[in-house]
């Protein structure tokens, strides 16, 4: 059973970044692009259960690059194939996409390297790459401190504090927005250890049935 709340949740972010993305009022833009991604983050951490995936990192990698990964690839391809079957059937001859005046080596580096400026074709394929790397992150954290919450928030507001750092007083970008995710793990260590003051009834619904512990997972 889905937890309604969530469900809302997850709408009314998603109803943000449409908002956001389109032309505000300056102070309320400014207001919404504080939190509508945060926002994303936060729901992904308390969404995580790390004891479901506590026993083998190897498995968890591999589940991550499965869910995320992939599909970012593979819709980064599929957005491609199209805009430019578009762009050949719309004019003949002439470019339109400004992506596709680049040469194939800026075009598969922008690809591979998964930043938002970059994949102007799609660019919400951003936020799979950083999750991705958020995930890996707070999962390292909470391999060693999961069972001392005090020792995690530290680790985590420290990490937050260099990606602050960095984006101030770094000039160039990691690749698959690693740079972005030392801020992001923040909010989704946050939004997990949030899991922890939950209703009884509702953790029990976030929480999978000890049956679904198997091996191959």
């Amino acid at each position: 059973m889905r937890l309604q709340w969530i469900d809302a949740l997850k709408g009314i972010g998603i109803i943000l970044v449409v908002f956001a993305h389109h032309k505000l009022p300056a102070a309320l833009d400014t207001y919404i692009f504080s939190f509508h991604m945060p926002l994303f983050f936060f729901i992904s951490g308390l969404l995580f259960d790390f004891w479901k995936h506590a026993s083998s990192a190897a498995n968890f990698v591999k589940k991550r690059f499965r869910s995320l990964i992939v599909p970012y690839f593979g819709f980064a391809l599929l957005t491609c194939l199209f805009y430019l079957l578009l762009d050949i059937w719309y004019q003949p001859g002439i470019t339109n996409i400004d992506f596709f005046k680049a040469s194939t080596a800026e075009n598969l580096h922008s690809i591979m390297y998964a930043l938002g400026p970059l994949i102007s074709y799609n660019p919400p394929l951003w936020f799979l790459t950083c999750l991705f790397i958020t995930e890996l992150l707070f999962y390292g954290f909470a391999k060693r401190y999961y069972t001392e919450p005090g020792k995690l928030m530290f680790w985590l507001t420290a990490v937050g504090v260099m990606g602050y750092l960095y984006s101030v007083y770094v000039p160039f970008r990691l690749p698959w927005n690693a740079d972005v995710a030392l801020t992001a793990v923040v909010f989704y260590g946050a939004g997990n250890l949030f899991r922890k003051f939950l209703e009884p009834e509702e953790q029990k619904l976030l929480e999978k049935p000890k049956a679904s512990l198997s091996p191959q997972l």
